[in-house]
């Protein structure tokens, strides 16, 4: 399914590759912290919190609203795990 959401993604910024670049780079963000959130079990409060964000932000990330999150966004909660968001957006 990944892929799918990834190819409609391509399509959607073929002609912005600018576009496409924070696209990439969102999804990947998104996919760690939802990744963290699995692994360690955590419930989207208790992540939130973790986070620092309200747990709707949490939400919007799980159900893949991609275009609700900000890069500044993204990156600060993935650090705020605690994971290196230079190395999970590469």
């Amino acid at each position: 399914m990944k892929n799918k959401k990834m190819a409609a993604v391509v399509k959607d910024h073929m002609d912005d590759p600018a576009g496409l670049a924070q696209r990439r780079i969102k999804t990947k963000l998104m996919n760690a912290i939802i990744n963290y959130i699995d692994d360690k079990e955590l419930t989207q409060s208790a992540a939130a919190e973790i986070m620092l964000v309200q747990r709707t932000r949490v939400n919007d990330v799980c159900n893949g609203r991609i275009d609700s999150m900000t890069i500044d966004a993204l990156v600060a909660m993935t650090a705020r795990l605690g994971l290196d968001p230079l190395e999970t957006a590469a």
